[in-house]
């Protein structure tokens, strides 16, 4: 049975102290009561529906994952920076260790988190992983909102609206961040072209128009027209 909270869910992780070498994918979904589909976990990061790229902040009991070798490493968020892993910090070993400890002892690059593994939704993560994701309300500058922008909330805002748009299919979504690069676009300009082609502005994607972010953003937020 599928995990129902992620109390359960690092719980189960925390018992485990040794493993299989190389299987961190066995043992992430086992721990999320999840069953076999994928054959790696570079694989089961690609075939997710709803990823939170380069967040560095995955909410306690996501499944994290990274690229690197053949097969790309999974892990399980313990809380907001740390992961429990199968050979770490060796082979055979089940330990919990800080975010970065992938990448400064394997080189690999960090992807993110997912809602779902194996085609099954993960139910204390649907939606961002907590009831209120800080990035389901607040302030967006519509200044912000342009292609090339880095290290902005307003872009975290604009992505996590794109992610959770019922009406901007998988194939266009971009994941959680904070930089406006071209998986933004291609959501952008398909929101602009197919879901809301009425409202003036803009229609290559790279940035909207004040009637374009009112539009997409609703009256959850609060928007600073440029």
């Amino acid at each position: 049975m599928v995990s129902q909270s992620a109390n359960e869910t690092v719980q189960r992780a925390n018992s485990y102290k040794t493993c299989e070498v190389g299987m961190c994918l066995k043992y992430v979904r086992t721990w999320l009561g999840i069953g076999s589909k994928e054959p790696d976990a570079i694989t089961a990061w690609n075939n997710a529906k709803v990823k939170h790229k380069g967040d560095q902040n995955p909410p306690k009991g996501a499944p994290v994952f990274w690229s690197g070798g053949q097969y790309g490493h999974i892990a399980l968020a313990i809380d907001n920076s740390h992961g429990r892993s199968t050979d770490t910090t060796s082979s055979g070993k089940v330990s919990t260790q800080e975010g970065n400890w992938w990448k400064n002892n394997w080189g690999s690059k960090y992807l993110g988190w997912t809602e779902d593994l194996n085609g099954v939704k993960i139910p204390y993560l649907q939606g961002g992983g907590t009831s209120e994701s800080q990035w389901a309300s607040g302030k967006v500058y519509v200044d912000k909102l342009h292609k090339g922008q880095k290290d902005s909330d307003s872009v975290s805002r604009l992505r996590y609206r794109l992610v959770h748009h019922n009406q901007i299919p998988n194939s266009h979504d971009p994941g959680q961040g904070n930089d406006y690069g071209q998986e933004v676009v291609e959501a952008v300009r398909y929101w602009q072209r197919n879901v809301a082609p009425q409202i003036n502005g803009p229609s290559d994607g790279t940035s909207l128009s004040n009637p374009q972010a009112n539009s997409l953003f609703g009256d959850a937020y609060d928007v600073i027209e440029k």
